[in-house]
Order: C-alpha cells, then sequence, then structure tokens
C-alpha cells in the first residue's frame, strides 16, 4: 500500500512540468507582445519583393501640345492629302522631336508628292488645253510649277477647253434651237456661265427641244406614231427620250407596213376588177360573134343589114340602112315572085344579133352589179 503511493507521487511530479510549463510559457509570450511559444513568425518580405511605387505625373510641354495640336489638324483638315495625313498620322504616333520634323519639313514633302498625284489625275480626264498645260507643269518638275498648275493654270485651261466645246455645240447641225440659243448666250459670258451650261443648262435646253421635236411628230407622223409620240408627252422626260431614240422609228416602221399592206391589198382589188371587166368583154365578144355565126348559117356570110352602119340617103337626107336602100331599089319584085320581100332573111339575121347583144349586155351588167355589191 505504500509502495502504490510512492509510485503515484512520483508519476505526478514527472509530468508536472509538461503540464505546466507550456501554458506558463504561452501567458509569458502574449503578455509581452511577442508570438505564442510554440509557433514562428512569417518571415519579413525583401527590397526586390516590394512593388514599386507609382511615379509622380510628368508636367505637359506647352510647346509639344501646340506642335500636337497643329499636326492633329492637318490629319482633320479634308483638304489635305493622302500623303500629307499619313505622314500627319506617323507623327502624332511619335515624339515630340517628330512632332516638330513634320511640322517643319514633312508636311511639305508630302504636300509636294500629293500635288503631283493631283495633276497627274487631271491630266488623264481634261480636255486637249488642260492636259497640254498639266503636262508642262509636270515636265518643270518644281513645287512652284506644280502648285501654279494647281491653282491658276487649270481653270485657265479649263475655260479654254469649255470654250471650244460649246463651240462644237453650237455648229451642230443636230443641235435644236433651244440648245444653240443657250450655247450662244453662255459664249456671252463668264467662266461660271459656260461651266454651268455644260453641266445642267445644255441638258435643260436639250429636253425642250425633245419636246418640241416629239410634239412635231404627233402632228405629221402616222397613226402608230402619234399614238407613240401622245404617249410620251404624257409621261416623264425619259419617255420623251426613249421615244425619240427608238420608239420613233419602231413606230413608222409599224406605219410602213400597214401602208404597204393597204397598198398591196388595193392592187389586188384593182387587178380583180380588171379581170372581171375582160372577163366581161370577152363573153361580150364571144355573144357578138356566136350571132354573127348564126346569122351566116341563113344567109351568103355577109353582115346583117341591122348590124351595119346607118347613111344618109342623098336625096331626101333620110336615115336608111343599106339592106332597106337595097330592098327599096329592088321594088319589092321577090316578094311578088315568092311570097317574101328579099329583106326578111336579113331582118331575121339582125333581130338574133340583137337578141345575142342583149344577152351579152344583160350579163355584164349581172356581173358589175355583183361586184359592186
Amino acid at each position: 500500500m505504500k509502495l502504490a503511493r510512492v509510485s503515484a507521487i512520483l508519476v505526478a511530479v514527472a509530468i508536472a512540468p509538461a503540464v505546466l510549463l507550456p501554458g506558463s510559457a504561452f501567458a509569458v509570450g502574449t503578455a509581452d507582445g511577442g508570438a505564442p511559444a510554440g509557433t514562428s513568425a512569417p518571415d519579413a518580405p525583401s527590397a526586390e519583393e516590394q512593388e514599386p511605387a507609382p511615379e509622380a505625373p510628368k508636367a505637359s510641354d506647352p510647346a509639344e501640345d501646340a506642335d500636337r495640336a497643329a499636326v492633329q489638324k492637318l490629319l482633320d483638315d479634308p483638304k489635305s492629302g493622302r500623303g500629307v495625313r499619313e505622314a500627319a498620322a506617323k507623327a502624332l504616333a511619335g515624339t515630340a522631336e517628330d512632332l516638330r520634323r513634320f511640322l517643319e519639313t514633312g508636311q511639305y514633302i508630302a504636300r509636294g508628292e500629293d500635288d503631283r498625284v493631283r495633276v497627274f489625275q487631271i491630266l488623264s480626264v481634261g480636255g486637249p488645253a488642260v492636259r497640254k498645260a498639266a503636262s508642262a507643269a509636270l515636265s518643270a518638275n518644281t513645287d512652284e510649277s506644280i502648285r501654279e498648275f494647281l491653282e491658276v493654270g487649270q481653270y485657265v485651261a479649263h475655260e479654254e477647253d469649255d470654250r471650244a466645246e460649246i463651240l462644237a455645240i453650237l455648229g451642230d447641225p443636230t443641235s435644236g434651237r433651244g440648245v444653240r440659243e443657250a450655247a450662244a448666250k453662255a459664249l456671252a459670258g463668264t467662266a461660271e456661265d459656260l461651266r454651268r451650261f455644260l453641266e445642267t443648262g445644255r441638258q435643260a435646253a436639250q429636253d425642250s427641244d425633245d419636246r418640241v421635236r416629239t410634239s412635231q411628230l404627233a402632228e405629221t407622223g402616222g397613226p402608230a406614231v402619234r399614238a407613240a409620240a401622245l404617249a410620251a408627252l404624257n409621261g416623264s422626260i425619259e419617255d420623251v427620250r426613249l421615244f425619240l431614240k427608238t420608239g420613233q422609228y419602231e413606230a413608222a416602221a409599224k406605219d410602213k407596213a400597214a401602208a404597204d399592206k393597204a397598198a398591196a391589198d388595193k392592187a389586188t382589188a384593182d387587178k380583180q376588177a380588171a379581170d372581171r371587166q375582160a372577163a366581161d368583154r370577152q363573153a361580150a365578144d364571144k355573144a357578138a360573134a356566136d350571132a354573127a355565126a348564126a346569122q351566116g348559117g341563113r344567109g351568103d356570110g355577109a353582115r346583117p343589114a341591122s348590124l351595119t352602119t346607118p347613111v344618109t340617103a342623098p336625096a331626101t337626107g333620110t336615115t336608111t340602112t343599106a339592106g332597106t336602100t337595097a330592098g327599096a331599089r329592088t321594088g319589092g319584085t321577090q316578094l311578088a315572085a315568092t311570097g317574101a320581100g328579099d329583106a326578111l332573111p336579113w331582118e331575121v339575121g339582125g333581130a338574133a344579133a340583137a337578141l345575142a347583144l342583149g344577152a351579152g349586155a344583160v350579163l355584164v351588167s349581172r356581173r358589175r352589179t355583183a361586184d359592186e355589191g
């Protein structure tokens, strides 16, 4: 029993420092503001790992700001050429020295290149006088000659070309009255009058002349031309131009085709009428020939007395036929011998011929009536 108590006391003495010392150490550490016992504090950052402090804003240079504004103005100017704008944009992306260099020399070099390009463009589309003046400026190949052409020379040459063009219009026989009057008025005016006529005045005068011409065709043309002209006049100016360009000729072709058909139909009708008349004459001649043939079978083949030409008796002045005169001369002796006068066969033949001619006349009259119907 005593041994067990001694052993328990020894164990308690042995573990007491382990239990009591950590708690006292923690209390001491926290009391003086240090780290608790048994823990380690984090390492402090090195000088290389510390972030640099932001720099203070640099003060602006008034001269550089002024140069930048000047370059930006050239870049925004719509009159600046492509070369000037590209050089200005490059200077703005550079340093203060780049800005100054552009303003002092770069812009003039770039403008000279743009001016030469512009002269070449004018040369490619200008008239004879403009091309001549542009070629002379490019041949001189100086900034002064190029600038002089662009500012003065091209306008002088342009006016010369305008006058030559208007004179050609005035002398063109196809120009209408309105166009010629407007051209003469422009030639008596200024360079602006010349340019205005060529740009707008000529077309306005031409439109007026076109309407006048269309009205004339509406009055003098055939049925199809008149109809097409009136339709164009009731439409827009584009309709009038189209009529004069193609429509009038298409309508005239229709009128010609209709006229040709009418002429052909008339010729056919005339031929048919002539053929019918010829057939009627042939039928009448045949009837007369048949009558004469029938008479010839009854007599001596002489022409019937009733068909002979009347003659005038010299003594009395009365008109008789040859047959009647012959009968008078015989004194009717044949009647006494035969019981019939010698004029009887002639009279019979004449009656037959008259009947045949009457039948032919009736036939002709019927055919003519049928044709007229």
